[in-house]
This record gives structure tokens, C-alpha cells and sequence, in this order.
């Protein structure tokens, strides 16, 4: 009996492989966290398969797809259509980065992305974006946050200028410029890194159980890293003084 493969797009069925034969990239830089896979799943679940996984002939492992491959297989596909090439194990590893690597260098036209959010709904969209993350964008009037002048002083124009040996650290939303040695920002990011896989793991745990018992957690999480930041402030405030 032969397999239904009607969630792959017609034009690719011809390029149909088994899913059983197709090998993860071991060596795939790229991640997908659980948000990402479940996105991923509903496109295909929505749409099917629309555009094929880009596959090395030797050994068939997935170049370009890796996150599309494990979802299909949550989501019990028995194959997917791959486009096959014959790349020599250099040039694979290249094509692979290049792939993962030019998508994260475009940018959002913010303004045309609200449009076009405030035009489908936010239900049609909310497995894309966080509620917070429509909250902003679904705005009426969507302006982006302001760029700084990058002339080597702060948005008030009183921060001297960096020294040999110092790295800035922009404070978002209010984009308070803080001059902090090497040490001082290495010890920073290493709490603030903690802090996020911390609240990383908190916001896990609560979407898996599905209840708000780690709200608190995460809350608390946030309070300290905005404690960690005001720390900072205080520390570089006679520096920042006029």
C-alpha cells in the first residue's frame, strides 16, 4: 500500500525520502529549543511541506532543515521531500552555515511586520510570537526604539569618551550608556547569562505543565537581573557624572 505524502506540495512529492533514512546533522551549530520546534510543527501541521530539506548524498544528512526534520517526526510524517547533493564534507559544512547564517543577517521591516500582524490577528500568529511580543507590535502607531549617536558619547552627551580596555554596555529601554572595564563586563554577562538560562528553564517548566506555578520564578528571575543592572549603574555613577 502505498504511503500518503499529500502534505508535501505537489511539484516536491517526486523528491519524497523516507524519514528513517535521513540523518541529523551531527555537526549542526544551529539550535531548536522547544519554542522554536513547536512553531515549526504548526507551519507544517497549517501548511505541509512547501519548500524541501537540502540533503549530502553521502550518508544523507540534512544540510538545510534539521529543525523541519524533527518536526515532521513529532508530527509522525513518514517522509519528506529533500533536494540531494553531492558536496565533499567541507564544502557541506560551509553550505550548512551559510544557510543557518545568512537567514539570521536579514532584518524586519518592524513597521510593515505590525501591518501585516494587525491584518491576520494575533490568534493566527500566536505560536510565532509571545503575547508580550504582539502586545508591541500589534501597537496602533509602531515607532522602533531609538539608535543612540554613535559618536562615542552617551544619548545626553555626558559620558566620556571609552578607554583602551573598555567595552559600553546599553541598558535597554532607556539605553543607559555605562563605561565598564573588561573584568567588570565579563563578571556581568557571566551573572546576567546565568540569570537567563535560569529564567529559560523556568519558562519550560511552567509551558510544559502548562499552569502558572513558575510565574514567580520567572518574576523573580527578572527582579534580580534588573537588580543586576541598577548594581551596574551604581557602580559607574560618579564615572557617568558630568
Amino acid at each position: 500500500m502505498r504511503e500518503v505524502v499529500d502534505y508535501i506540495a505537489a511539484p516536491l512529492r517526486a523528491l519524497a525520502l523516507d524519514i528513517a533514512t535521513l540523518t541529523p546533522d551531527p555537526k549542526n551549530a544551529r539550535k531548536h529549543d522547544e519554542r522554536n520546534l513547536l512553531a515549526i510543527m504548526s507551519s507544517l501541521a497549517a501548511h505541509g511541506q512547501v519548500k524541501p530539506l537540502v540533503v549530502r548524498s553521502e550518508g544523507r544528512i540534512v544540510l538545510a532543515g534539521n529543525g523541519t526534520l524533527e518536526a515532521a517526526k513529532r508530527l509522525g510524517w513518514p517522509k519528506l521531500a529533500c533536494v540531494v547533493v553531492d558536496l565533499d564534507a567541507a564544502s557541506a559544512a560551509r553550505y550548512s552555515l551559510a544557510d543557518n547564517r545568512s537567514a539570521e543577517l536579514a532584518e524586519w521591516d518592524w513597521a510593515q511586520l505590525s501591518e501585516t500582524l494587525r491584518e491576520l490577528g494575533a490568534v493566527v500568529v500566536a505560536d510565532l510570537w509571545s503575547p508580550k511580543e504582539l502586545e508591541l507590535l500589534l501597537q496602533d502607531v509602531w515607532t522602533p526604539p531609538a539608535v543612540p549617536p554613535d559618536d562615542g558619547t552617551a544619548a545626553t552627551g555626558t559620558r566620556p569618551a571609552l578607554k583602551p580596555g573598555e567595552v559600553t554596555l546599553m541598558v535597554q529601554p532607556d539605553e543607559v550608556a555605562l563605561s565598564l572595564t573588561r573584568e567588570e563586563w565579563e563578571d556581568a554577562t557571566a551573572a546576567l547569562a546565568a540569570l537567563a538560562e535560569q529564567y529559560a528553564e523556568a519558562g519550560a517548566r511552567s509551558r510544559a505543565a502548562r499552569r502558572g506555578d513558575d510565574a514567580t520564578t520567572q518574576e523573580e528571575i527578572a527582579r534580580r537581573a534588573q537588580a543586576l543592572v541598577r548594581k551596574i549603574e551604581a557602580a559607574t555613577a560618579q564615572e557617568t557624572k558630568p
